[in-house]
This record gives C-alpha cells, structure tokens and sequence, in this order.
C-alpha cells in the first residue's frame, strides 16, 4: 500500500487509520511517499531513534517513511520527485529540484543543473560541458514559468560520492 502525506519534520504518531488519513494530501500534490506491507521491516537493529522516525505504527499496522517526495497521479499512478529534504516552499507551493535537474539535463550543453533555496532566494546552478552553448542554455532558463532569483554557472557540481549520478547538496551550498 502507498500513501502521500504533507512533509513533516520529527516523529509521526497516529492513534488510528483515521489520524493517519488526515496526514494525506490531494492527488498531484507532492509530499512524503509512506508504504506499507508484509515487505515492510517493522524495526531496525539497535537504532530507536531511526525506528521512531521512520516508522508510523498504530495496531498491527507499519508504514515506513521513505524520505522520497512523489505524488498520485489521477489515474493512481505514482510519481517520484526526489528526495524530501531538497524540496522548496515557494509561495505556499511545494517545488521539486529534482524536476527541474531533469529538464536541465535534457538541455544540450548542460552535464547538470539544479535548484537550491538560499536565504530567501531562489538560485538555478547549472555546470556545462559545453560553455558555447551558455547563451542558449541562458535563454532556456529564462523562458521556464518558474520564478528564479539568479542563474549562477559553476564549473562543477558536487556529486555524492556513494552515488555519482545525485548531487552533493551540502558541498554545493558550501561550494557557493
């Protein structure tokens, strides 16, 4: 089973399925990705803290945060927009990086690109692999519905280095 829920820091405790249906949000609005079922480990070795954070329990029932943002679509399907914790508040509207990292990438001339929340402004930070392209890569940006602060160019964005493929949050917000 799957649900969406608003995104919500700390521990989540619901007496009932009741308290736990209020957590959900509309289809097509993104929010916290729960699952639950017989696949679902209803604990963690030696790590309450996890446990507590992770898990929602109210009878025989566990739901397992993901820490994964998506929302359902009309038709029930599920969308993957990231991680939780790199999602943005834009004027009550909850944005999702990841959607915008995917769309840069598809822009020739982009290795990467994506979108941070910094002290109350809104930054594009794309990495070319091919600087000819900037001008039109520019040009792009600027005709996306999405209101950004500034468009900033670096020459590399850090990667984790579990995962090469995923940005490096932390270090690129130092990097800036």
């Amino acid at each position: 089973a799957v649900k969406i829920i608003g995104i919500l820091d700390g521990v989540i405790e619901c007496e009932n399925e009741t308290a736990l249906e209020k957590l959900e949000i509309s289809k097509g609005e993104i929010g916290e990705i729960i699952v639950s079922g017989s696949h679902v480990l209803r604990e963690y070795f030696n790590n309450e803290t996890a446990l507590k954070r992770n898990k929602i329990f109210f009878g025989d029932d566990c739901w397992h945060r993901t820490g994964d943002s998506g929302y359902l679509g009309k038709n029930g399907s599920l969308y993957l927009t990231g991680r939780c914790n790199t999602l943005i508040k834009i004027n009550k509207k909850v944005v999702a990086p990841f959607i915008y990292e995917s769309y840069f990438q598809s822009l020739e001339g982009v290795e990467m690109g994506t979108i941070l929340q910094e002290k109350h402004q809104i930054l594009v930070i794309i990495e070319l692999n091919d600087p000819t392209k900037k001008s039109v890569i520019t040009k792009a940006i600027k005709a996306l519905d999405f209101p950004y602060n500034q468009l900033i160019f670096v020459k590399k964005i850090p990667r984790d280095p579990r995962h090469n493929s995923k940005i490096d949050y932390p270090k690129l917000r130092n990097q800036l």
